[in-house]
């Protein structure tokens, strides 16, 4: 099915819809960023400040060195900057580009701020503008893809969804995230290869390496553009040239301590962070976790660890969801649109080790897929409101109240309710006959299992949310998997090698 095109070359409906688009969504994000969380990601924005700090300290080059020193932040409540205390500051683990973006962060920030202090209303303004950014680029990349395969209507459209959904909101401006430091160049990239512009898409794919580790997710992508051909030298030329551009990047950081930012940001980050089932993403394995309370990737599932059944459910969807879709290539106008869309997708659902912000990745491609596959609209809604639910589960899950989070809470309760359960256990010993006070466990878990009533009294407050956002996510992530890979029959503007063919100027 694709989209007609209703508006005349002369029409302004589509000027007009992606500047009221455009303005709303700035002034949203505007007043957004000013509202600080009161937990949360303020530490995600903080690591941010902490490695500009090093960096501004020690110079450029010394971002990989070690981690950086515990350094201000602002407390709201108490209306003063005070040294932030976290047990867990890591050696940054962003890619070479990303450091350039933040040392420019840091230095901005001293012009208002000497101290340096994260969490100010300066320090969020100055941290989201490049994400707020990236959402423009993100959106503009999405009415450039539908406007090659429909209306320019249609292609305004998407880049209204894009500025005005929540979860783009929410990353950029809520929560200071860089997803769309990646996605941006991610999807300009997939816009240069539907053009044939191979070059171009290798170069905006090396900036996609560059600023987040997330980029190498587009590599299934090159690898079915390269199955489909033609023109195979210029996509490994291209691929080539990714990698030329993230190297080139790291040279100041290679000259300086070797392949220290590679083994931080690639080899540490993929093989070594987050050993858990999933991080606040109501996914696949988000229902073991609901089911078992237990975050360990490594524990056993029919004898194999879950960490690597997630990687075999990845790898045999992605080979399955290919091979379907070059069998249909004819039926669909841009071949490598659909299988980014449902491979992003998949890197969402079936893996361990998955944050809850990411489910913002497959958002543009599923958008874009939408404007012309008009059924996608209907799983996808759905998806996109669980999508922003998600997003903000860290305000109302917080990082002790989810499933799996019994040791912190735990440890939580040790180091808050000693005095007064000790003072409880010892007010028994005197109430109680001595038989019946013999009979009670010692101190240490009388402590864990009065803990344990209280952790499991309040998870049955947030469980059946939990239940129900994972159940809708899954049901509908699972039909907009039917509806990309079962399309509903050619349409006009197929062409066999997926590729979209470039219009007269």
């Amino acid at each position: 099915m694709t989209v007609t095109v209703i508006d005349a070359p002369t029409s302004r409906w589509p000027i007009v819809l992606i500047a009221g688009s455009l303005l709303i969504g700035l002034a949203v994000r505007g007043y957004v960023v000013v509202q600080p969380p009161a937990s949360s990601t303020r530490w995600d924005h903080h690591e941010y400040v902490r490695w500009g700090v090093l960096m501004h300290e020690e110079g450029f080059a010394a971002l990989y060195d070690h981690p950086p020193r515990e350094t201000l932040m602002w407390n709201h409540r108490r209306s003063r900057a005070e040294i932030a205390h976290h047990p867990e500051f890591y050696v940054c683990n962003y890619p070479p580009l990303a450091a350039y973006a933040l040392y420019a962060q840091i230095k901005a920030l001293h012009l208002f701020d000497p101290t340096l202090t994260s969490n100010t209303t300066a320090a969020r303004i100055i941290y989201a503008l490049l994400s707020g950014i990236g959402d423009c680029l993100v959106a503009a990349g999405c009415c450039a893809l539908v406007r090659r395969l429909a209306s320019r209507l249609a292609g305004a459209i998407a880049f209204a969804v894009i500025m005005l959904i929540p979860p783009f909101i929410i990353d950029s401006a809520r929560w200071t995230q860089t997803d769309s430091w990646v996605l941006a160049p991610l999807v300009w990239t997939l816009w240069a290869m539907l053009t044939q512009r191979w070059l171009r898409a290798g170069l905006l794919w090396g900036v996609a390496m560059g600023l987040k580790t997330q980029g190498i997710l587009f590599a299934p992508v090159w690898v079915f553009a390269f199955l489909l051909g033609p023109r195979r030298r210029r996509i490994v030329a291209a691929g080539l040239l990714a990698l030329v551009v993230l190297f080139a990047s790291a040279l100041p950081f290679t000259v300086h301590s070797g392949l220290k930012w590679f083994e931080e940001a690639y080899a540490g980050n993929v093989l070594k962070m987050y050993k858990v089932t999933t991080l606040k993403a109501f996914n696949l394995w988000y229902v073991d976790l609901l089911l078992c309370d237990d975050l360990d990737a490594g524990a056993k599932l029919l004898g194999v660890a879950k960490d690597v059944w997630g990687k075999v459910l990845l790898s045999a969807v992605l080979l399955g969801s290919a091979v379907l879709i070059f069998r249909k290539r004819h039926a669909y106008p841009a071949v490598l649109l659909t299988f980014a869309a449902v491979s992003l997708l998949a890197v969402v659902i079936f893996p361990t080790r998955v944050h809850e912000r990411y489910i913002i990745l497959p958002i543009p491609f599923l958008v874009v897929a939408a404007m012309w596959h008009r059924r996608l609209w209907i799983p996808l809604v759905p998806f996109l409101i669980a999508a922003s639910f998600q997003m903000t589960a860290l305000d109302w899950l917080g990082r002790g109240h989810g499933a799996g989070s019994w040791p912190d809470m735990l440890a939580w309760n040790q180091s808050q309710q000693l005095e007064r359960l000790t003072e409880e256990y010892e007010g028994l010993r005197a109430a109680l006959p001595a038989e019946e006070f013999a009979a009670l466990p010692p101190p240490e878990k009388y402590l864990e299992r009065v803990c344990r009533a209280e952790y499991l009294e309040e998870r049955a407050q947030f469980a059946p949310k939990e239940w129900v956002l994972t159940t809708v996510e899954l049901l509908f992530a699972g039909a907009l998997f039917v509806l990309l890979l079962f399309p509903p029959g050619k349409p006009p503007s197929a062409n066999p090698g997926g590729m979209a063919k470039d219009r007269p100027r």
